[in-house]
């Protein structure tokens, strides 16, 4: 996984929505990491799956000051390799699974809510179905849960 700076981006008010397959390889990341996440941080976590669209409602009651969306996207960098993204930059990259849908959702989060979003995009090695989890996007979901648990971690 490459050098982010996390805390510039996860702040307390910071909802994580996991998008992906679990049946897609690396496209399984973002609810992966959600998984992983559970009872470990004090972020909202959603689990959106690969429909994200169903949770605008969940997503709205909360009335988060920051979105940050975890999925797999496909960019020209190494597999594993994490990047933040802003919305007007979905436009330049090729999504794996979701087609149009992330462009949607967002676009819908936009209209429905004042929060900021970004989405934090894993390249994958492969999304096909049936595919196992690279070993790449794993390290990175393990760096990932230890560096955002230990930023936010859960209070007892």
């Amino acid at each position: 996984m490459n050098e982010v700076n996390l805390s510039k981006h996860f702040t307390s008010d910071t909802i994580l929505v996991g998008i992906g397959n679990l049946l897609r390889g690396d496209d399984s990341f973002g609810p992966i990491l959600i998984k992983k996440l559970q009872n470990r941080t004090s972020l909202q976590l959603i689990d959106a799956g690969s429909a994200p669209e169903n949770f605008l409602e969940s997503i709205c009651k909360l009335s988060p000051q920051k979105i940050i969306i975890a999925d797999a996207v496909n960019l020209d960098s190494p597999v594993g390799s994490l990047h933040f993204l802003a919305p007007d930059q979905l436009q330049t990259c090729t999504f794996s699974t979701h087609g149009p849908s992330i462009d949607m959702f967002v676009s819908l989060l936009n209209q429905m809510t004042d929060a900021q979003i970004h989405i934090m995009a894993v390249v994958p090695q492969s999304t096909e179905l049936g595919q196992p989890l690279s070993g790449p996007v794993q390290s990175a979901i393990n760096n990932l849960t230890n560096n955002i648990s230990q930023l936010h971690p859960l209070q007892s």
